[in-house]
């Protein structure tokens, strides 16, 4: 069965090189949208892995080598075809067809969950970030919010009063990225 499922995906056209759309768990992101990447390797059980604008498509927090089912991407474009595509996908592309992508495992790697948060430039309320800082006197070494880069908001003990402070450090992170 695993072998028929594997030749069904590569007849409609997955291969290393072609452009496809991850679709994302509910469960995993908030108001998810697919994810556009570039097939990076393909198993012979339809299986593969994603090279992403944000990285290649990990597992968890270890971010160890995780194919993705074929019952989880949509083919858009084949190997033949030419996408309409970001430039930033194009390079990834193009690196992957030379085959000088990833040739000493130096890409780099991120969760769904990363990746999701790099294109739509929201971080997903499925996994809030909250802090016990008093009286809106959040600390930039202290504050569970700034640590994960988001704003405080109201299931804060600050009830989102420093939302300022948080900027500053969020514009701050934003530019070391």
């Amino acid at each position: 069965m695993m072998k028929l499922q594997g030749s069904d995906i590569a007849s409609k056209g997955a291969a290393p090189r072609a452009v496809i759309v991850v679709q994302c768990s509910p469960t995993a992101v908030s108001h998810a949208i697919g994810i556009v990447g570039i097939i990076y390797e393909m198993s012979k059980y339809g299986g593969a892995r994603v090279a992403t604008i944000a990285g290649i498509l990990s597992s968890g927090q270890k971010k160890g080598q995780w194919w993705i089912p074929s019952d989880q991407y949509i083919v858009k474009y084949g190997i033949k075809e030419e996408p309409n595509i970001p430039t930033e996908l194009k390079v990834i592309r193009d690196a992957i067809i030379d085959g000088t992508y990833n040739q000493v495992n130096k890409a780099p790697t991120c969760t769904i969950q990363e990746a999701h948060k790099v294109i739509t430039n929201a971080t997903s309320p499925c996994k809030p970030s909250r802090c016990i800082c008093s009286k809106g006197l959040c600390k930039v070494g202290k504050c569970g919010c700034i640590k994960k880069g988001s704003k405080c908001g109201s299931g804060c003990s600050c009830n989102g009063n420093c939302e300022a402070m948080s900027i500053t450090v969020n514009d701050q992170c934003d530019k070391m990225v």
